[in-house]
């Protein structure tokens, strides 16, 4: 067993891509460290981390976001959470979308690669400001309320009332 890395940089000498994990001495990822992949901007900040599983180097992390996008001034853009190269996150979203300010544009609930959130919705938008734009519920990929009384969606004005509601 041997370290396997590799990198690619800009032509301003800044690092762009930087690969790595344990390879087997015929040259096969192997080990229990997932390889990662960074990807950098000109300036070096990170702009892409992704953690992969070994088999067959879907995106796969156990025990955090499989997939990190940073914005060029540092600041989180997304972070994405994978299971065997599916989205997948029990009890919390799978998907979260930054503004560059750092407040939360979105957020997805997925279970096996399907929108599903059992107890709230499993889209979320916001505003700018943090505040809640519209709530989407989902269950098993449908577009409904399991206790079918109340509205499967809800749109909200900025000052947080309720703009719409839809019943399905």
């Amino acid at each position: 067993m041997k370290l396997g890395f590799s990198e690619e940089y800009y032509e301003n000498g800044q690092v762009k891509l930087k690969e790595f994990g344990l390879i087997t001495e015929s040259c096969n990822w192997y080990g229990k460290i997932p390889p990662d992949t960074i990807i950098y901007y000109s300036n070096g900040q990170i702009k892409l981390r992704e953690s992969h599983n070994w088999s067959d180097r879907n995106l796969h992390n156990e025990n955090g976001p499989a997939k990190i996008e940073y914005y060029k001034n540092g600041q989180r853009k997304s972070e994405k959470y994978y299971l065997d190269g599916k989205f997948f996150r029990e009890k919390a979203p799978a998907i979260i979308e930054y503004y560059p300010n750092g407040i939360k544009k979105y957020e997805l609930y997925h279970l096996h690669n399907k929108l599903h959130n059992e107890n709230g919705p499993a889209i979320i938008d916001y505003y700018p400001n943090g505040q809640t734009s519209a709530e989407y519920y989902y269950f098993d990929r449908i577009l409904c309320r399991k206790d079918g009384y109340n509205p499967a969606y809800l749109s909200y004005y900025p000052n947080g009332n309720i703009s719409s509601k839809h019943y399905y």
